[in-house]
C-alpha cells in the first residue's frame, strides 16, 4: 500500500513539530510504502521504503509561500499510485476546500491530523474519512462541534535516540561545571513566554550558582527579541547568568547538560499543542515545568513533571528543584517511564499504520 504524508518540506532543520511528527512516522512505518514530500538536495538517511518527492526548492524557508502551495496543488493533483492521503498540518479555510475536491476527484482515502491547539472550529475544515487528534481537549472540542470520525493517536519521540549521555565534553563546552541549568527551549516571542523568563532571571539573581540557557527557532522577530532581553539584561549586570542560543544543531546536547527544561508559554494557539520539545526533554530524564493549561497538561500525570498555575507557582518549582537533586532526578526517571509507554514513536507508527490498513480495506 502507498500512503502519502502531506506536509511542509521534510528537511533540516528538525525543529517545528507537525514537519517532525511526518518525519518519525515516515521512518517508523515499515509495512507500507511511505511518500514523503521534501526539498530538492534532501540527504536525510531513510528506509527503502520510503518515497521521496523533491517538489520543493532547496532553498530553506520557514513558511510555504503561494507558489510552493500551487506546486504542491498540481502535484497531489498528478500524483498516481496513492491508496491513502495523510495531511498533517493546521487545517485552513481554502486548503480544506481544496484538499477535499482533489479527495472526492480521486476517490481516494484520506487522513488528517490536527496537530495545533485551534483558535476556531468549522466543520469546513475537516474533509477527511478519519480525523486525528494529538490530545483529548482537541478530540473533545471537535465532538462537541459535531465533527465525525474524530480519534486520538499521541504523537512520540524516537526513545532510543533521546536518551541519557554522558556529559563528557559538554561540560567544558557549556561552562556549567558545578552549575544548576535551566533550559528555556521556546518560541523567543513577546506574548509567548520571553518577558516571562526575564522576570525569572531577574528574581533568581542570588542563586549564585544556576545558569539559564534560552534555546529558540530563529525568525527576524525572534533575533530582535533576543537582543532586546540581552540589552535589558547588560543593564542588570545579569548577562552572564544567560546563554542564547538559535537553531541549535543537536538539540540533545541542550538538553542532556540541563536540570530542568522550563515552558512559560501560556498562550499556545496555532502552535504544536504537544510541544514535542518537552517530550524530548522527559525521554531524557529531565523534569518539565510547563503551565497548568490545556492540553498541554495532558503531558504529564503527578510526579512526571510539574505543573503550575502563574508566575510565582513556576518560580518556586524551578528552586524546589534546585534545593533538591535527588527530587529532580526521580522525577526525570518517572518522566521518561511516561515518554516509554505513552509517546514512544513506535506505538505512535503502529497505530497510524493500523489506521491505514482500516481506511485502504473499504
Amino acid at each position: 500500500m502507498n500512503v502519502l504524508l502531506v506536509t511542509r518540506p521534510l528537511d533540516y532543520p528538525w525543529n517545528e513539530g507537525s514537519k517532525n511528527l511526518a518525519y518519525m512516522i515516515a521512518k517508523n512505518v515499515k509495512d507500507q510504502n511511505i511518500h514523503i514530500l521534501v526539498r530538492k538536495g534532501f540527504n536525510e538517511k531513510i528506509n527503502k521504503n520510503v518515497i521521496l518527492h523533491e517538489i520543493y526548492p532547496s532553498k530553506h524557508k520557514y513558511d510555504v509561500s503561494r507558489f510552493e502551495k500551487l506546486k504542491l496543488f498540481f502535484f497531489l493533483l498528478k500524483v498516481k499510485d496513492i491508496d491513502v492521503y495523510h495531511f498533517i498540518y493546521t487545517p485552513e479555510k481554502y486548503s480544506s476546500i481544496i484538499n477535499n475536491l482533489l479527495m472526492k476527484i480521486k476517490s481516494k482515502k484520506s487522513v488528517q491530523t490536527i496537530p495545533t491547539k485551534l483558535k476556531k472550529v468549522s466543520s469546513g475544515l475537516f474533509f477527511a474519512d478519519r480525523v486525528v487528534t494529538i490530545s483529548d481537549f482537541t478530540k473533545n472540542l471537535l465532538l462537541r462541534h459535531n465533527i465525525k470520525n474524530v480519534i486520538k493517536i499521541d504523537t512520540g519521540v524516537d526513545t532510543n535516540y533521546f536518551k541519557p549521555f554522558k556529559k563528557k565534553g559538554l561540560i567544558k563546552r557549556y561552562n556549567i561545571k558545578n552549575k544548576f541549568v535551566v533550559l528555556f527551549p521556546i518560541d523567543l516571542e513577546k506574548g509567548r513566554g520571553s518577558r516571562i523568563i526575564l522576570k525569572i532571571i531577574k528574581d533568581m539573581s542570588n542563586f549564585k550558582n544556576v545558569l539559564f540557557i534560552v534555546s529558540y527557532r530563529s525568525t527576524k522577530k525572534r533575533i530582535l527579541e533576543e537582543r532586546y532581553l540581552k540589552n535589558i539584561l547588560i543593564k542588570l549586570n545579569l548577562s552572564k547568568k544567560v546563554v542564547f542560543i538559535k537553531d541549535p544543531k543537536d538539540v540533545r546536547e541542550l538538553i542532556n547538560v540541563s536540570n530542568v527544561a522550563v515552558y512559560p508559554i501560556v498562550n499556545s494557539y496555532e502552535k504544536h499543542e504537544i510541544p514535542m520539545i518537552l517530550l524530548e526533554c522527559m525521554s531524557m530524564e529531565k523534569p518539565i515545568i510547563i503551565n497548568d493549561i490545556p492540553p498541554m497538561n495532558e503531558i504529564i500525570n503527578d510526579g512526571e513533571g510539574i505543573k503550575v498555575n502563574g508566575y510565582f507557582e513556576m518560580k518556586s518549582a524551578i528552586i524546589k528543584l534546585i534545593e533538591s537533586k535527588n527530587f529532580s532526578k526521580r522525577m526525570g526517571k518517572l518522566a521518561r517511564k511516561r515518554i516509554m509507554s505513552n509517546f514512544n514513536i513506535i506505538k505512535t507508527a503502529k497505530n497510524y499504520s493500523v489506521l491505514y490498513d482500516k481506511l485502504s480495506r473499504f
